[in-house]
Formats: structure tokens, C-alpha cells, sequence
């Protein structure tokens, strides 16, 4: 079982709401196929409308996509892991503190300007050494987890 991370913001995203990609031509040979999109809305609101659009195109295509709760993926990052990425500088470990607890009216990237925000190898490095148990994880980014593992219990036919 693989698994793969895509990522499809910006234009690339607009090209599955209109039809311009087709998803079809992107998971072809790909039974389990499982699309994450953040809210770009605050919690306590509707999704924003290209997050619902994005869905309603994946659905329309026969695929399952979820839109997260928190309103972008960043929010999701552990307290460890954000802290650990400030290089023990206690002014930015407060700013992080600060935005996992805000409201999140804004997007992460724009509040978090001033601090560094891993990406990449730095994230995966991070998740590595600071993500040690389940325990850790977010409840719903667990129930995605309980998704993809139930999905590989059915490939190994257990």
C-alpha cells in the first residue's frame, strides 16, 4: 500500500472545480483515493464556496474528499512540532501558542508571518521527532487515519 501527499491549491485547485483537470486523468489506477481541503473559512462557518465547489467536483467524479474543520491544514500542526520549529526562541513559541489558540478569522500563513511555519523535509523531520503516539494527532485528523488504515486492512485482506 502507497501512499501519496498531492497537493492541489491555487489554480491547480480551480482547474478540478471547472472541469479544465480532470481527476479521472490523476487517480486512474487508483482504487483508494482519499481527498483532503482545507475549510479557508473560520470553524464556526460554512465552508468557503471553492472548498464546497472543490468537494461537489471530486464527489461528481466518484471520489471521497473531506474538508477540514479547522480552517487550513496548519492549524492542525502539534504544539510540539510548531514549537520545535522556532529554534527555542521564546518570543515565537508564544506567537504559535497565540495562533493555536486564536479564532482563526485569518489564514495561518498570514498570521504566522513573522515565524517560521516548517514545510517539506523540516515538517516531515519535525512530525518525526515530536508526533511520537496516535495520542497526539488531532481527533479528526485521527478518524482520516482510521480511514486509510481500515483501506489497507482491506487490501491485505485481513
Amino acid at each position: 500500500m502507497a501512499v501519496a501527499v498531492l497537493q492541489y491549491g491555487g489554480s491547480a485547485a480551480e482547474g478540478i472545480i471547472s472541469g479544465a483537470i480532470d481527476v479521472s486523468n490523476i487517480t486512474p489506477a487508483q482504487k483508494y483515493t482519499y481527498w483532503v481541503r482545507d475549510r479557508d473559512a473560520k470553524p464556526d462557518e460554512q465552508p468557503s464556496k471553492n472548498a464546497t465547489k472543490f468537494k461537489n467536483a471530486l464527489k461528481k467524479a466518484g471520489l471521497a474528499c473531506h474538508i477540514l474543520e479547522k480552517r487550513e491544514i496548519e492549524f492542525y500542526y502539534s504544539r510540539e512540532v510548531l514549537r520545535a520549529a522556532q529554534g527555542g526562541i521564546t518570543e515565537d513559541e508564544k506567537v504559535v501558542e497565540d495562533i493555536l489558540e486564536g479564532d482563526q478569522s485569518e489564514k495561518f500563513t498570514k498570521i504566522a508571518s513573522g515565524v517560521c511555519v516548517p514545510r517539506g523535509k523540516t515538517l516531515r523531520k519535525l512530525l518525526q521527532e515530536h508526533v511520537l503516539c496516535k495520542d497526539q494527532l488531532n481527533e479528526e485528523i485521527k478518524g482520516i487515519v482510521a480511514r486509510l488504515i481500515a483501506w489497507k486492512k482491506e487490501i491485505l485482506g485481513e
